[in-house]
């Protein structure tokens, strides 16, 4: 009886040294888990859905925390913000233990997205996008987790590498070219909720010998096949022949064109065709001269960017 006492007895002091040298294991992982504990983030588009004027899309936040969680980790809230507007935001997610990595699923809404574009707009095409989240360990102890990023983007100057060729025109008499665009200057204008303006410079060169008169112009902006604003000549022109010459252009939209443009866009996977159709008025000048339109169609450009690159931590 005595020599079962003393072998359970001794058990116990196997299983309690086992189990002591387990949590002085689990201690000391768990205090160079929480030292070098700097999560690493990417960030992917998801689904998008709702009616047209209220629609909502999910970004998927992978957050890999590069070793095993000795404790369970709650993130309480994950938000994107754009200049401090708040575009995506999801709550009350988290990660087991021994798990490596996890996923949140952030709703995005797009009014808000547009109102930073507005905004990055404003901020001379500058912008600070932030992803934070409010992290609680052990389901307890809190946690402040954020990364920032300065985005300088224009995206205006896509329109820098639109050119046409010059064309014969055959409604005349004489033979008659089209000028040619050699590239597009373009600034924003107006930025408002209610109206929003860009300003463009179109280089001309007129390949005729004789001088023409571009006076006016008018026409439509296209993305992904939306409308999205429409031009009128603002400053125009007289080019002498064989030579170059700039009208001013000024294109209006809005903020439910420029919404309509945004979802587009990232259902097109970050990628928008912007097409141009135009005509232009061109003339000779003088009381007996001549004035054509001259129309120019499907004049396109493209644009690819995706602002999740800018939130994927290293």
């Amino acid at each position: 009886m005595v020599l079962i006492n003393n072998w359970g007895s001794s058990r116990m002091r196997v299983v309690a040294k086992v189990l002591f040298i387990i949590f002085l294991l689990w201690v000391v992982y768990g205090a160079y888990f929480l030292v070098n504990f700097q999560p690493t983030i990417s960030a992917s588009w998801g689904d998008l859905w709702g009616e047209k004027g209220r629609a909502k899309g999910s970004i998927f936040v992978n957050i890999n925390l590069g070793n095993p969680s000795p404790i369970p980790i709650k993130v309480e809230n994950l938000k994107i913000r754009v200049n401090d507007i708040t575009v995506g935001s999801a709550e009350n997610f988290g990660i087991g233990f021994l798990r490596e990595k996890l996923v949140g699923n952030l709703t995005i809404d797009f009014w808000n997205l547009t109102d930073a574009l507005i905004s990055h707009i404003e901020n001379n095409e500058r912008s600070i996008v932030e992803l934070s989240a409010n992290i609680k360990l052990f389901n307890i102890i809190p946690y402040n987790y954020s990364i920032t990023r300065e985005v300088d983007f224009n995206v205006l100057s896509y329109f820098s590498n639109i050119t046409v060729p010059s064309k014969k025109y055959s409604g005349l008499i004489i033979s008659v070219y089209t000028p040619a665009i050699e590239g597009i200057d373009a600034r924003w204008g107006e930025v408002t909720q209610e109206k929003i303006t860009i300003i463009a410079k179109i280089k001309l060169y007129n390949p005729n010998d004789f001088l023409i008169v571009v006076d006016n112009l008018e026409g439509y902006i296209y993305v992904n096949g939306f409308e999205f604003g429409y031009a009128r000549i603002i400053e125009g022109a007289t080019i002498r022949g064989k030579s170059r010459g700039e009208v001013v252009v000024e294109i209006t939209t809005d903020e439910i064109k420029l919404y309509n443009a945004i979802v587009s866009h990232i259902e097109n996977g970050c990628v928008s065709d912007v097409k141009l159709d135009i005509k232009f008025h061109i003339g000779s000048g003088g009381f007996y001269g001549w004035e054509v339109k001259v129309p120019l169609k499907d004049v396109h450009t493209r644009i690819e960017f995706d602002p999740l690159a800018y939130i994927t931590s290293p």
